[in-house]
């Protein structure tokens, strides 16, 4: 599995469009900035969002963030210095834009 930046696959896109949280910022549960979110790892073969990157570097996989209308929140107690808790079971999907509506990933 090799992971590529989203923002370096021009014609891959994330499936929900409220899952694309690029240019968000990333808070801690109790509401403390932690950092805008600058880009996310793929997995073309997987057609999966992996991880988010930070502005300032850091990384965290996707099933340690909570993606809702008020926000982008991390999981409470999963942000230890840089590093995250991985949980198994990844949720948010991508598509070539190549691809037709039948063979899309739905979200």
């Amino acid at each position: 599995m090799a992971l590529k930046k989203l923002s370096h696959l021009d014609d891959w896109h994330v499936s929900d469009r409220k899952e694309d949280v690029r240019g968000k910022v990333l808070y801690e549960r109790d509401g403390g900035r932690i950092g805008k979110i600058d880009d996310m790892l793929v997995d073309t073969d997987a057609k999966l969002v992996r991880t988010v990157i930070l502005d300032n570097g850091e990384r965290f996989s996707v099933d340690d963030i909570d993606i809702t209308s008020d926000g982008v929140y991390l999981h409470k107690g999963t942000h230890t210095q840089g590093h995250t808790q991985t949980h198994t079971e990844p949720r948010v999907k991508i598509y070539r834009g190549s691809e037709s509506s039948s063979t899309r990933p739905r979200a």
